[in-house]
């Protein structure tokens, strides 16, 4: 027994012995493994701290220290409840006794306020034991997350506001996920599908589309859903509504579709509003083919009684003939005055009217009107006089016919509506630089004047004043409405100042553009235009296309005075047939011509043109007036445009200005030239040459400029001999003319207007070698 109680005791002690061994190799690992573990404690990238089941706090790391900014001393060996504004758990919260309860791992964020500022904590605890798996305190992880929350803060702040962006949005704006359920739906979406926002979160998109808009509304669901797409001005007769639907697509980074957003916009308001817009329009086109065909049915025969009055104001008359004449030829241009009115009237209305600018005389359609009026105010026993400042320039650009318009409807009021004393007519420059004038028109009468109570509606169409006025003394009542209208339109203000029972004066200021001369008209050059105008006249084979009498007669016996060669025809397939087998310099088309009008004439001549390889310049004639007519004829191919009633003086401008353009070689009369020399094209090519060369520009036009710049007057006066003698050879007047109007002016030695003429010059030798050149090489050089 004695020696078995031996052997268990050495086997107990050999047992406590391997025991103690394993112990000592498990504390070596331990002490090996110590400072590992308090090198990763210190150097956490969070604040860490180890309280014990006592709530002492035994150990802190520096980040802990770094994060609640303060020092090891403050808080080490404190109860974490005693360390007042370095607190790092809430005893409410306080993770320790939550853990005593059961719990193992805790996190929660807390907010604190250390002495300059506040910060976010994130806090995870875990349990701490002892080697009898007895809890002994907690490890508490510190992360500050302030930043986090910074812009956590930040972002709801932007998703509120996109929200309420979203929801001040008067479409529907609806974001569904792709199993199509409602991620999100604005205000209108819930107050146009009649729900909220329990009733339609996680409801199907598909649902409520259908239940809304019926099968239609489906149907364009998925022919909109399916890929990023736009229906428009779609129809939903369940609703009675127009829609336009938007579709896109919102992609994840795998490309796989993770939302859809759906915008609807209700557009009925603004579909009425066209199709009212439309029906106005299409009112507004009838307007305007009545008005066009209106004024081409009352033009047509006005073209016939003013170009008769006018041709028999050129035969020789006694004084009471030309009296008649002058009151038949008032009359006509009241009547057209009257029509003017109306259709402008109707134009602006519609929206239709602008200016259409042009140079013109100013100082001749003065005179003009002056000669108008002189007349009617002689025959009720008023003086008619005018003034204008002597700084006036003869040439400006602008509206002349609007202008006139305008003065014949105030000065025919004044004279309508004074019956003693005077009408005067005053123009004033009131400003003016380099590109531009204004000038102020003033109309003083000492007739019956205006009441105070009515003077702000004087200018209002169809007022009670105006037609009582009407009534009394004759007229529409239009014309100062017109008148005030027209006058804004281009630029201007009208006024009106008036005294009952002792007369009005009524005054507009207009701006005008000024013309290339800057004041220097061609009156003060003493260009002689005529002899130019007849000498591009003479010969010229002109067709006539118009199919009313009276107008082909009026259009010939004009063209005859100019020596033009003038054939007539009276209906579109006839003027094609006759340009197609006769040699034709220029047409003259009525646009509203039988068989084939004027439009489908000139389509067929320009696309028969690109074959042959001719040009044949074509000018319109028409009735009608408006802007857009003007631009549909030069559209169309037209070279020109003149509105009936046809004067004298319109249509020899508008033939003027195309033959300039395109009858420069025959004004140079080469053919003349060429039978001046019989015939010799050598001796032709030689003399072209010559003139072509720059030895003859710099001998001719370069010793003129010498000269000028010398101010040697009479060197100058004998080379402009030299130079005229010269370039006499082929008859090019427009050099000629101004050659001779060079030495005109030698004579009052006024070099200003010498100068200018010779800038001229120097474009028409410019001119005349281009066309040598072109002449050279199209039948000179195959000699």
């Amino acid at each position: 027994m004695e020696g078995e109680e031996r052997l268990d005791t050495k086997k107990t002690e050999k047992c406590v012995f391997k025991n103690i061994r394993e112990m000592d190799k498990i504390e070596d690992q331990l002490h090996s493994i110590h400072p590992l573990l308090e090198y990763m404690f210190e150097n956490a990238t969070e604040g860490m701290c180890i309280i014990d089941d006592n709530r002492r706090i035994i150990k802190v790391n520096s980040k802990l220290l770094k994060i609640l900014d303060v020092n090891e001393d403050k808080i080490l060996d404190k109860k974490c409840y005693e360390i007042n504004s370095y607190i790092i758990c809430d005893l409410k919260e306080c993770p320790l006794e939550r853990m005593k309860k059961g719990e193992h791992y805790i996190t929660y964020e807390i907010k604190k306020r250390l002495m300059d500022r506040e910060i976010f904590l994130l806090i995870t605890a875990t349990r701490l034991f002892a080697i009898d798996k007895e809890l002994r305190g907690t490890v508490l992880r510190l992360k500050d997350i302030t930043v986090f929350k910074e812009q956590e803060k930040s972002i709801k702040k932007h998703l509120n506001l996109l929200k309420h962006t979203i929801d001040s949005i008067q479409d529907i704006i609806a974001i569904i996920k792709p199993d199509l359920t409602v991620e999100l739906l604005n205000k209108e979406g819930y107050k146009f599908f009649d729900s909220n926002q329990n009733n339609v979160i996680d409801k199907k998109w598909n649902q409520l589309i259908e239940e809304k808009l019926g099968k239609e509304g489906l149907l364009n669901y998925q022919a909109a859903s399916c890929k990023d797409r736009f229906i428009r001005k779609k129809y939903f007769p369940k609703i009675d509504k127009y829609m336009d639907w938007y579709s896109k697509l919102i992609f994840d980074e795998k490309g796989n579709v993770k939302f859809i957003i759906e915008r609807l916009v209700d557009i009925t308001t603004s579909v009425k509003h066209e199709e009212e817009l439309n029906q106005d329009k299409g009112l507004n086109i009838l307007q305007n083919e009545f008005l066009r065909d209106i004024s081409h049915e009352i033009r047509t025969p006005m073209n016939g009684i003013i170009g008769l009055v006018e041709l028999l104001g050129d035969t020789p008359l006694n004084d009471t003939q030309r009296e008649y004449i002058d009151m038949l030829r008032f009359t006509t241009d009241r009547f057209l005055s009257l029509v003017n009115d109306i259709l402008d009237l109707s134009k602006i209305q519609a929206g239709k009217f602008e200016p259409i600018n042009d140079k013109f005389n100013i100082l001749k359609l003065l005179k003009d009107i002056t000669h108008y009026f002189k007349l009617q105010a002689n025959k009720k026993g008023l003086d008619f006089h005018y003034k204008i400042n002597d700084n006036m320039p003869h040439s400006i650009i602008g509206d002349m016919d609007r202008l006139s318009q305008v003065l014949f409807n105030i000065i025919g009021n004044s004279i309508k509506f004074t019956e003693k004393g005077y009408i005067s007519l005053e123009l004033e420059v009131c400003y003016e630089d380099d590109e531009q004038i204004d000038i102020l028109f003033s109309v003083k009468d000492t007739g019956i004047g205006i009441p105070s109570e009515n003077i702000d509606t004087v200018f209002e169409s169809f007022n009670q004043v105006n037609l009582k006025a009407s009534r009394e003394y004759g007229g529409t009542g239009l014309g100062l409405a017109i008148s005030k209208k027209l006058v804004e339109l281009m630029g201007g203000e009208i006024k009106v100042k008036s005294q009952q029972g002792k007369g009005s004066v009524f005054s507009f200021n207009l701006k005008f553009l000024k013309d290339d001369y800057k004041g220097l008209d061609k009156k003060s050059l003493n260009l002689k235009e005529s002899s130019i105008e007849n000498i591009l006249f003479y010969g010229i084979r002109i067709l006539v296309a118009e199919d009313d009498i009276v107008n082909q007669r009026i259009i010939k016996s004009i063209l005859d005075k100019k020596k033009c060669i003038v054939s007539i025809v009276s209906n579109g397939k006839d003027t094609l047939e006759y340009w197609q087998n006769n040699d034709v310099d220029l047409i003259l088309m009525d646009i509203e011509m039988p068989v084939m009008n004027g439009f489908e004439i000139v389509k067929e001549i320009r696309e028969r043109e690109l074959v042959t390889g001719k040009y044949t310049p074509i000018i319109a004639l028409t009735g009608a007036t408006m802007r857009e007519d003007r631009e549909k004829c030069l559209k169309m191919g037209m070279d020109g445009y003149i509105s009936k009633p046809i004067r004298i003086d319109r249509i020899y401008q508008a033939i003027n200005s195309v033959l300039r353009k395109y009858r420069k070689i025959e004004s140079l009369s080469i053919r003349q030239f060429l039978e001046r020399v019989d015939g010799d094209k050598e001796v032709l090519t030689e003399i072209i040459e010559d003139i072509i060369s720059d030895d003859y520009e710099k001998e001719y036009l370069g010793n003129i400029e010498t000269c000028i710049e010398q101010g040697n007057l009479e060197a100058l006066s004998k080379n402009i001999h030299k130079f005229k003698g010269s370039i006499s050879n082929f008859d090019a007047y427009n050099a000629i003319n101004i050659l001779e109007t060079m030495g005109e002016n030698i004579k009052s030695r006024n070099l200003y207007i010498i100068r200018h003429l010779f800038k001229e010059l120097k474009n028409e030798f410019f001119d005349i070698k281009c066309e040598l050149k072109e002449y050279k090489r199209k039948f000179l050089n195959n000699l």
